[in-house]
């Protein structure tokens, strides 16, 4: 257990685990009541081991709400090999095949097996170490590129044999066997690689080849001396390129250096994946925030963006066979060449992806285990996910936590919605609204439509209305957009206790609280109240406002989410 809560702070260095995500891949749903501490012991002994390393500092350090492993840039073998995959990237993109054949050979030296293979892992290190693989074979397809572009045909062989051997459904590998075979003169062994390809995915998976592997079967069979297409360099295209980006929000105001901060992310990655996280509370404009960063982002991705909405209706998950049904329809796959299991549908939608720049969208996820199989393994995509809960077992590339507006942006909100005459009649009751919605975008938008609707009330008649605890979030409904709606959902992925101690807490009111607070007010040991407040913070409703000179934190309950909860629902 030590080994494998030292694989999640590494692979997660230098950002905050938190304590349930190692719980979580620890024990699983045997979680015991001492399994914080025995935690806090295994850390300990962490410490003890990894002393020597650092003389100077502690390489794990407490973090609320979790635990940290501080590295710097060079001692990290996981960084080192994307560095220098990244270079060998460049160098490829940029005609560059000895530099980026040496940059990507040196990358691939750092691996010595399987990622994590001796551990025993659970869900979180898992998903992870599925993701370090896609990885790997990323790196590896394009080192084989480069080679390629060197003359290195005949050399290739025999590695391209067993790599077709080891993964027999990967269509890369074949093609680029087919490439080096028709260059040595063995056009027999090229056109034998895509039989037997073709063999297996027909039986195995329903589906013929893709389009790029049928076209150098023409071409081998046509007895060119030379193929034409390279792996790297050929897109391969459906005949329809999916758009299905939800219109944007015209009146979109603040988040810049969140919108910033994940443009760069998807920007700077070349050969990993890029995966950004967003997650918030009900309200605050997750689903809003993704859709227009997704339109100014969607030049670079003209393979098309796909879209899921990960919960139903009803609020139950959406099961992720569905999600990639509809994905791999909507590039260009009939029915029946559909697979009929969720990892068949994950391994096609993958290949179908491998060459192409997707952007995908995925709303309102509610775990890791459903997100996992609908992402694209190839690196020139990108993946934005939205979730009301904190990622766990995700190697995202950046998180981005969106929290209540500013002044200035939720005074902008109101004023894009009411217009400028009637805010600045009253600055001073439309800066009020704002702070009575929380600062919300959802709440903000509400309070403008109903004002916009009631030209007769005053800003300060409003006001006044929403001052009224008991009857504010009645006052924050119009049409068919309400605040109830999303706390309610939100509240309902909780479990039965949860729920009721949530209730029981909100009931301090609008002030701050610790642990031993809410211990005695929940008639519980601290113990036992730790893992309640920690999912809580996860699903984003209870904020950590402050830490303690002890270092242990300071808790409060956003305004609408306390109404919501004493009032005992909708």
């Amino acid at each position: 257990m030590p080994r494998r809560l030292l694989a999640m702070l590494l692979l997660n260095a230098n950002h905050v685990v938190p304590l349930g995500a190692i719980v979580e891949e620890l024990w699983g749903a045997m979680s015991t009541k001492r399994a914080r501490q025995t935690v806090q012991t295994h850390v300990y002994q962490l410490r003890q081991s990894l002393e020597h390393a650092d003389k100077q500092r502690s390489l794990i350090q407490t973090r609320a709400p979790g635990y940290l492993l501080r590295l710097d840039d060079d001692q990290l073998d996981l960084w080192e090999f994307e560095r220098l995959a990244d270079k060998g990237h460049r160098a490829l993109r940029d005609g560059d095949a000895k530099a980026a054949a040496a940059h990507l050979r040196q990358a691939l030296a750092l691996w010595t097996g399987d990622p994590l293979g001796d551990l025993d892992m659970g869900s979180v290190l898992s998903g992870q170490a599925a993701l370090l693989s896609d990885r790997r074979m990323a790196v590896l397809e394009q080192r084989i590129e480069a080679d390629l572009r060197l003359g290195e045909h005949r050399m290739l062989i025999g590695e391209l044999t067993g790599l077709c051997a080891r993964f027999p459904l990967h269509e890369e590998f074949t093609a680029q066997l087919m490439i080096a075979a028709a260059r040595s003169g063995r056009r027999v062994e090229g056109l034998e690689a895509y039989r037997a390809l073709r063999g297996r995915l027909v039986e195995q998976l329903g589906i013929e080849p893709a389009h790029r592997l049928r076209q150098l079967h023409q071409e081998l069979l046509a007895d060119r001396p030379e193929p034409t297409r390279d792996p790297i360099e050929i897109t391969v295209r459906a005949a329809a390129v999916p758009a299905q980006l939800p219109f944007d929000i015209n009146d979109f105001v603040g988040r810049e250096r969140e919108l910033a901060q994940a443009a760069a992310a998807i920007d700077e990655s070349s050969v990993r994946l890029p995966l950004v996280a967003l997650n918030g509370q009900a309200g605050i404009g997750k689903s809003a925030f993704a859709v227009h960063l997704s339109h100014q982002l969607r030049h670079k991705f003209n393979d098309g963006q796909l879209v899921a909405q990960l919960h139903d209706p009803s609020g139950r998950p959406v099961d992720p066979f569905d999600v990639l049904g509809s994905f791999l329809h909507a590039l260009g796959h009939e029915e029946r060449q559909i697979p009929a299991t969720t990892h068949d549908r994950s391994q096609q939608f993958r290949s179908a992806a491998a060459d192409r720049r997707l952007l995908v969208l995925l709303d309102d996820a509610a775990s890791v285990d459903q997100v996992l199989p609908l992402l694209p393994g190839g690196p020139g995509s990108a993946v934005l996910i939205t979730s009301r809960v904190r990622a766990r077992g995700l190697a995202v590339t950046t998180t981005i936590g969106l929290t209540a507006l500013d002044d200035r942006s939720g005074l902008a909100l109101l004023t894009s919605v009411l217009g400028t005459d009637r805010t600045t009649q009253d600055p001073d009751q439309a800066r009020r609204i704002v702070e009575l919605c929380d600062h919300s975008p959802l709440a903000i938008r509400i309070a403008a439509e109903k004002l916009l609707s009631r030209p007769v009330w005053t800003l300060r008649k409003f006001a006044d209305r929403l001052a009224v605890e008991s009857r504010r979030l009645a006052e924050l409904s119009t049409g068919s957009l309400t605040v109830r709606d999303g706390l309610e959902s939100a509240r309902g992925r909780l479990s039965s206790f949860e729920k009721t101690s949530l209730m029981k807490l909100c009931g301090l009111g609008p002030t701050r609280f610790d642990i031993p607070t809410a211990a005695q007010l929940l008639d519980l040991p601290e113990l036992s109240v730790e893992p309640l407040m920690e999912a809580l913070v996860d699903a984003h409703l209870l904020s950590i406002v402050g830490t303690k000179p002890t270092g242990t934190a300071w808790f409060r309950f956003p305004d609408l989410i306390r109404l919501h909860a004493v009032s005992g629902g909708p």
